[in-house]
């Protein structure tokens, strides 16, 4: 038994000295001090601190951009439009009632191609005999006799169309506002009266002389009565919401 202890008491200090051999020999710590290593510092370098960086703009969300887009429109109001109305009394009256026709000097002017009318020629006279249309306009003239007719005109641009035979036609568009008076010169009894205004309102007067322009839209206008054979008589008038009256007296 006492072989035992003594060489378990001698294998403790042989232990130890194989464990100090092992590492790195160390001076016993003074007592109260603790036996603990101090720590090893890093030889790596502090970050270097960097200048603040501005927050980043978000894009506002879907469902906020929604929202705005969903808001509702205000559509804007409707254009002010009022009617031009009113009587044009001629001497003498056989040049008046139908034949009258009333017009915008400076209203608004269509847009695209212009209308296309027909002036018929039958049983040697025009038909109508007057004939409206705005600048831009076309007119088509009908042959519907057994025999040829002319077509020509000396006023304005004084243009001549030529033969129409029978069941023919021939087309001009009129790019000019004015009065033109159309003859044939093949029959000389034949005559016919065409207006081209200058601007797209344009109204006939029936007939008893009375008239009616509607959807004009609000301003101060230059308003022009004529007649064939009558000398035309022009007016200011101011259009507003409802009805703007003018009354015409026209005489050769």
């Amino acid at each position: 038994m006492k072989s035992f202890f003594l060489a378990a008491t001698l294998a403790i200090p042989l232990a130890s000295l194989a464990v100090a051999c092992a590492g790195e020999f160390r001076e016993p710590a003074p007592p109260g001090e603790s036996s603990m290593s101090p720590p090893i510092e890093s030889s790596a370098q502090p970050p270097t601190p960097t200048a603040p960086t501005a927050p980043i703009a978000t894009a506002p969300s879907a469902s906020s951009s929604a929202s705005a887009s969903a808001a509702p429109l205000v559509p804007p109001p409707p254009p002010t439009t009022g009617t031009i109305s009113g009587e044009v009394l001629a001497r003498p009256e056989a040049l008046g009632g139908k034949n009258i026709v009333v017009y915008l000097e400076d209203g608004p002017k269509g847009t695209g191609p212009g209308p296309t009318v027909r002036i018929d020629q039958r049983g040697m006279s025009f038909f109508p005999l007057v004939t409206s249309i705005a600048i831009g306009g076309k007119i088509t003239f009908l042959n519907s006799d057994p025999f040829p007719h002319n077509v020509f005109s000396p006023s304005g641009e004084k243009f001549n169309l030529g033969a129409v035979g029978r069941g023919g036609a021939l087309t001009r568009q009129f790019d000019q506002p004015g009065a033109y008076t159309v003859l044939c010169n093949l029959h000389p009894g034949m005559i016919a009266f065409i207006l081209v205004t200058p601007s797209s309102f344009y109204t006939r007067a029936n007939a008893a002389g009375q008239f009616s322009m509607p959807g004009v839209p609000a301003g101060t206008y230059k308003v022009t009565a004529w007649g064939p054979r009558l000398v035309p008589q022009t007016q200011s008038v101011t259009v507003g919401a409802g009805d703007a009256p003018v009354h015409f007296q026209l005489s050769r």
